[in-house]
């Protein structure tokens, strides 16, 4: 398929739109037929930014075969439920109750008649080991699909923020084409590039507002386990959706000051304890790293709390459409 014709998509698992974004910005004409999910938070959000998308705020179990086939999407793109497969998470995999939705997914695709040219999944680390994982490839198998795996990050796409993830790249085999079996993939396949500085990504006016900044003394007690970043550092910390809620763990801050820190290491140097300056991203920045475009907007009625929370659930668009483009010129 050329990128010069319309593509059909169907959004599972939508998020706030980042898998729209991503397609828009390789093939600007495609159609987006149908957004899925169940998030009230995020279909605020993905409503606001995209209002003229059809959204189905349904339980993918409810989705039939006849429907799909009459929905006919050259393309699926999906990030289904990480939490089972979550370092941090319990780690039940396919016994979780969160991946039915996907299992009855895989179930109707077997049953259609006009089933999508090409799948693209993503996913966090550990699913590519999971029981689930093996299902879904088992499943493309037997309809005729041929797939690429990877685990990427970021980095290697340019951009300062690490969010290593699990992609398939999955499209139908043409007739007499050879099925390939290959290793998941540590390399992209397009070429790798030096991250830009994070002050790329920031927006100074937030300097000053007090509301944003940490207090003296979580500084102080978190020093050795906070991420903080200034403006020529060349990495973060991946932000999750508990960003706010914890001080470690869930991505970095902002040295103000922009040389409290250590750009190698993304600490605090041991010598600036006193006076230090350091505030949370906005909404605005974290995006700004997820690579979403300056026409993402926040709704008036969606809070920073549900923003942050959204955001860390969503896909990096600047990789998510490198590898979009990838798979459909092939």
């Amino acid at each position: 398929m050329t990128l010069d014709k319309r593509l059909t998509c169907i959004e599972f698992y939508c998020g706030i739109g980042g898998m729209h974004y991503a397609l828009k910005e390789i093939q600007p004409e495609s159609e987006v037929r149908a957004a899925v999910d169940i998030n009230p938070s995020a279909l605020t959000i993905y409503a606001h930014n995209f209002p003229t998308t059809s959204i189905l705020n349904n339980n993918i179990q409810s989705f039939q075969a006849e429907k799909l086939d009459k929905l006919n999407a050259d393309l699926w793109t999906m990030s289904p439920p990480c939490q089972p497969f979550t370092k941090k998470g319990l780690q039940k995999g396919h016994e979780d109750e969160r991946c039915e939705s996907l299992k009855v997914l895989l179930d109707q695709l077997v049953l259609m008649e006009r089933p999508p040219r090409f799948i693209f999944l993503e996913n966090v680390v550990g699913f590519e080991s999971s029981e689930m994982h093996e299902e879904l490839l088992d499943r493309l198998w037997s309809k005729g699909y041929i797939f690429e795996e990877f685990i990427l990050c970021p980095t290697q796409f340019g951009v300062p923020n690490r969010r290593p993830r699990y992609y398939l790249l999955c499209r139908r085999r043409r007739n007499n084409e050879p099925i390939r079996t290959e290793r998941i993939k540590k390399e992209p396949p397009v070429p790798s590039l030096v991250p830009d500085p994070i002050g790329n990504f920031i927006e100074k006016i937030n300097d000053e507002d007090e509301s944003l900044r940490l207090p003296q003394k979580s500084c102080e007690k978190f020093r050795a386990a906070l991420s903080v970043v200034s403006s020529q550092s060349r990495t973060s910390a991946c932000f999750t959706k508990s960003y706010t809620h914890y001080l470690t763990g869930c991505g970095s801050f902002y040295d103000i000051q922009g040389d409290s820190t250590d750009c190698e290491t993304n600490k605090i140097k041991e010598t600036e304890i006193e006076g230090l300056k350091i505030r949370r991203l906005t909404p605005r920045e974290v995006a700004n790293l997820m690579c979403f475009p300056a026409e993402f907007q926040q709704p008036p009625n969606s809070s920073d709390k549900q923003m942050y929370k959204t955001l860390g659930n969503s896909v990096n668009v600047r990789v998510v459409s490198l590898l979009l483009k990838y798979l459909l010129s092939q």
